[in-house]
């Protein structure tokens, strides 16, 4: 998580294609990039344009493929707290607010191709108190001992009680998806974040 303006905090996830070295190699060079970007730009969808632009002049088409998923926490006022959010083929972000869990997803292209276009930019209300949960697709593509893929959403419905203390809801949510997959091999690996926004 970083600052780019005081009081608008910024969290980026990207996940290379691919596994081993390769792809942690690859992770590197988009931790990199990203680095040198994320304090230049107003909104996630021009930081994700710029960053893409450089690893298409940099890399052969597709080296650098990943999905990604960019969003901006703004507190600022008059119209804190609001979510700006653009996304490339990564899982849902999901919201726990006093309304229960929703869905957010804000379609776009993975990085690292040549014919990109730069994902759309939504833009939503929060609320104090609501807590943001987002994931690499290693957790929502996890698979139990019947074949069937884990439900993140349920999950984090499940562990909504401890939505207010972000650590306690990612370990139950993590508590779940091995409890889930019992012997099961991981097939990938899992990045799980939480963003709560405390009541003034």
């Amino acid at each position: 998580m970083c600052e780019p303006a005081p009081g608008c905090y910024r969290v980026f996830l990207a996940d290379a294609t691919g596994h081993g070295v390769q792809a942690s190699l690859r992770t590197i060079v988009l931790k990199s990039e990203y680095d040198r970007l994320k304090d230049l730009h107003e909104t996630p969808s021009r930081l994700l344009a710029e960053l893409n632009e450089r690893l298409v002049k940099s890399f052969r088409p597709q080296e650098m493929s990943s999905t990604v998923c960019c969003f901006d926490v703004d507190l600022r006022p008059p119209h804190a707290p609001v979510l700006r959010y653009a996304n490339g083929v990564n899982p849902d972000l999901l919201r726990v607010s006093l309304r229960g869990i929703e869905a957010i997803y804000c379609d776009g292209p993975m990085l690292g191709l040549p014919s990109w276009t730069p994902p759309t930019l939504l833009e939503i209300p929060l609320a104090a108190g609501d807590t943001l949960v987002a994931c690499s697709d290693g957790a929502c593509e996890q698979l139990g001992p019947s074949r069937e893929p884990f439900d993140l959403k349920a999950a984090v419905e499940r562990a909504a009680h401890a939505a207010g203390d972000p650590q306690a809801l990612l370990d139950a949510v993590w508590r779940d998806l091995e409890t889930f997959r019992r012997d099961v091999p991981r097939a990938d690996d899992v990045t799980l974040l939480a963003v709560h926004i405390r009541p003034r």
